[in-house]
């Protein structure tokens, strides 16, 4: 692959704000619009989506698409599919989408793309049923490189006996040593355990008001756990005021999409600090049920035994359980970081226990500190202390952390675990909505700079 190739894959694979965008690429964006215009024919990996991420962000997903709309004809067929189905994304014409993706089944092409955006479409709109009947149709095709992620559907799904009878067919063709074998295999065990399913702590699920499809999906999927979800309403960064933002985020590095994130996370912890409880579960809308939640039972045993002020409880900070039957059920965070092996992992806030003190830490460390950085980095670089991130192994996590550890005026430190058996798992059904919150104020920032 090229430079020139790597920087266009750059553009689409990364959600760059607008002006770190500009301030990147403006040439590989330039240099690509005059290649498509001297010969739209030409075969560059990526350039038309390039071109497409690039022009919505610099103007708006309807201008940028007509450019898309007036090169169809020579644009491969992959490559116009993932463009439509951002288009479609962004302007929300869920319909057109489902269009899309049945007239491509009905012609039996690109079946994998057009079966999983279809599932994707029906979770994201709350419709789980219609997602798992799309999901068995899939399974049926038995289409090649399909089977891992239909495996992963049916999980979140908790579609079990297609995720048996699918792990059972992927085990007839792996190595009985696959890594991803061993951890399906682990997850039969734990949801035929007699474990229970309900919450051991009150809790609370972050939730946009505008995400009502994600609100309904989270609803239908816990359903079969007992008691009704508590949601707690978020705050849309869409509407939120530049004053706000420049309170929160007087380095201006963070998006706003981040800094709504974090005031919401905020009005949980005040609200739970309010009440008597002695610990709180926060879940973000993207957390759901890893295994039918059949954990439970080593967080109340942490809890019990350790004391502590923060629990991770979402597969992102789980270790590698499924590979070493000798891992314990727990272990501090600043053990857990230290084993990572992926480049950049922070826990991720999608799932996770507070106590009282560790809610008025937090709280008392976003004040004096403000953002400064990614929150989910930056509330797990308040779990570390100077000596423990010293012992971190060398990488780009322990620059992330010391760099944070830089930014901080704070100095309380939470005491954090993390389950290395995960209670939830983030699945956003490919649709974020910290990335739609900032396309949101990116076009609204464009129309009044048109309109001015």
């Amino acid at each position: 692959m090229t430079e020139f190739e790597q920087q266009l894959q750059q553009i689409v694979t990364r959600n760059w704000p607008l002006n770190k965008m500009q301030e990147r690429f403006a040439n590989v964006y330039a240099q690509a619009v005059s290649m498509v215009e001297a010969d739209a024919n030409v075969q560059v990996p990526g350039i038309w989506r390039a071109i497409y991420r690039y022009e919505s962000r610099l103007h708006d997903p309807d201008s940028a698409m007509e450019r898309i709309t007036r090169a169809e004809a020579v644009i491969p067929e992959r490559e116009l599919f993932q463009l439509k189905l951002e288009y479609f994304n962004q302007t929300g014409q869920p319909d057109r989408l489902a269009d899309m993706c049945g007239t491509l089944i009905a012609q039996r092409k690109l079946l994998a793309m057009a079966y999983q955006n279809l599932i994707l479409l029906h979770c994201r709109s709350g419709h789980l049923q219609e997602a798992t009947a799309v999901l068995e149709k899939a399974a049926n095709e038995d289409l090649r490189g399909a089977l891992g992620t239909n495996i992963r559907f049916s999980h979140m799904l908790g579609a079990w006996d297609m995720f048996e009878k699918l792990v059972d067919t992927f085990a007839s063709r792996a190595d009985p040593d696959d890594l991803n074998l061993r951890r399906w295999r682990t997850v039969l065990d734990w949801i035929a355990s007699p474990a229970s399913r309900e919450f051991p702590f009150p809790h609370h699920f972050v939730n946009l008001d505008r995400a009502k499809g994600r609100r309904r999906a989270l609803e239908e999927r816990y359903a079969r756990y007992g008691d009704p979800l508590n949601f707690v309403q978020a705050v849309d960064g869409s509407k939120m005021g530049q004053d706000i933002y420049d309170t929160w985020c007087p380095t201006g590095k963070l998006h706003i999409g981040g800094v709504a994130n974090l005031q919401s996370q905020m009005s949980v912890w005040r609200a739970f600090l309010e009440t008597t409880n002695e610990h709180a579960l926060i879940f973000e809308d993207d957390a759901w049920p890893y295994a039918d939640m059949a954990t439970w039972s080593d967080l109340t045993q942490l809890v019990e035994t350790e004391n502590p002020d923060m629990v991770f409880i979402n597969d992102r900070g789980a270790g590698v359980w499924w590979d070493r039957p000798d891992t314990p059920p727990w272990t501090t965070y600043a053990e857990a970081i230290g084993s990572y092996t992926d480049n950049m992992r922070a826990p991720g806030l999608d799932g996770y226990l507070l106590s009282r003190r560790g809610a008025q830490m937090l709280l008392d460390n976003f004040e004096q500190d403000r953002v400064f950085t990614n929150i989910d980095w930056q509330t797990a670089s308040y779990t570390l202390t100077h000596s423990q991130v010293g012992q971190m192994p060398q990488g780009i996590q322990r620059n992330v952390v010391s760099a944070a550890h830089d930014n901080m005026k704070s100095t309380a430190r939470l005491s954090a675990y993390v389950l290395n058996r995960p209670v939830v798992c983030q699945f956003a059904a490919g649709h974020a909505t910290v990335n739609e919150t900032n396309m949101l104020v990116q076009q609204s920032k464009t129309k009044q700079s048109a309109a001015g």
